[in-house]
């Protein structure tokens, strides 16, 4: 059957429709339509509305000299110091969230909130979370164009050791009530506080390279690392290089460079050296982290392959995956057909209105 005979056939089962039908046809087309229009004119005018109910200023301040807080704060053991979150609201009434997070490292080797890296401080150590009280944990309501101020204290207990010690945190105010697949997710202020314990000269911070062990980390294959500093201050390095040597067979190393680091006090963080080519045997892993040009430290690891890293996570992601592209390409084929079925009716109907004149 030819493009000509589908199109008399589609023809003629429209003109047997009679005019009523159609007439209906086309009042429940113009009903669709303005369905349409009118959901597509909210999510134009929504967005605006939800983005309007932002924060427009967020600081951190002494509560006696009402100075906002900057640099290092010295709070010794037994004692506290006084602070207030100020926060103005913009121009719509809202709710907004404060969080109070400790200051850990991410897996790149920089300072991240908790709440983003989830991890915890390392050896127990005073953390920000357990030394501020006074903050608000539920959603708090604000007025359009209201200014807050949220008291609160910092305190050392007496118990801590005397010895100087960095910790640093964040105190974070972002609206709470954000439409984020309509209207984004709104501006969050993150201030970011450092106490000192003591006066006396801070401790020099060093890194410590463990368990290298082969793996998976975000579905690839490599050898991860633990890189962790023990010290109450802030470990700074240029860089820290992992590399991969096979000592039983022909396979060519690996190395991953991270730049720039800067690590909290008492916190960790895994390092990844990818390695698509990972066979069972035997790995020479050597870490070493440099500062000003000179290598600071250094470790080697001896590493055993004795498994395939094809995990049953890594399979039932890959089928996923492919779920997803098979559902995906289907919707794309159907969208196709519906398209070139209306443009097949469309033009049924010119042809008739021509062939009326």
């Amino acid at each position: 059957m030819g493009g000509c005979d589908t199109v008399n056939i589609l023809s003629k089962g429209i003109h047997q429709l009679g005019p009523g039908r159609t007439g209906q046809m086309k009042r429940k087309q113009c009903i669709i339509t303005g369905v349409w229009i009118i959901i597509l004119a909210a999510f134009m005018l929504l967005p605006r509305s939800a983005q309007a109910a932002d924060i427009s200023l967020s600081q951190v301040l002494y509560a006696d000299s009402q100075r906002e807080v900057v640099g290092p704060v010295l709070v010794r053991p037994g004692t506290q110091r006084k602070m207030i979150v100020r926060v103005t609201n913009g121009d719509q009434d809202t709710h907004i969230n404060i969080g109070v997070d400790a200051a850990l490292t991410n897996d790149f080797g920089q300072l991240d909130d908790q709440h983003t890296v989830k991890r915890t401080p390392l050896d127990n150590a005073l953390s920000w979370p357990k030394i501020v009280s006074g903050l608000p944990k539920e959603k708090v309501p604000m007025a359009a164009g209201e200014t807050k101020d949220f008291p609160f204290t910092v305190a050392i207990p007496a118990a801590e050791q005397p010895a100087s010690t960095l910790i640093v945190g964040s105190i974070s105010v972002g609206v709470a009530n954000i439409n984020t697949l309509i209207g984004g997710g709104g501006t969050t202020f993150s201030t970011n506080i450092q106490v000192r314990t003591s006066a006396a000269p801070l401790p020099q911070a060093h890194v410590d390279f463990t368990q290298a062990a082969a793996g998976e980390y975000n579905g690839r294959d490599g050898i991860t690392v633990d890189v962790a500093n023990h010290v109450g201050n802030i470990f700074s390095a240029q860089s820290i290089t992992g590399d991969i040597r096979a000592v039983d067979q022909t396979v060519q190393p690996r190395s991953r460079t991270l730049k720039q680091i800067q690590m909290a006090p008492h916190s960790n963080f895994t390092f990844f050296i990818p390695h698509a080519d990972l066979r069972m045997g035997k790995y020479v892993v050597t870490m070493a982290a440099r500062q000003k040009n000179k290598t600071v430290k250094q470790q080697t690891f001896a590493v055993t392959v004795d498994r395939r890293l094809a995990t049953a996570a890594s399979k039932a992601e890959l089928q996923t995956q492919v779920l997803i592209q098979r559902w995906l390409m289907g919707i794309a084929v159907g969208g196709v057909v519906v398209i070139a079925l209306i443009f097949a009716v469309r033009h049924i109907r010119r042809r008739r209105r021509e062939a009326a004149q």
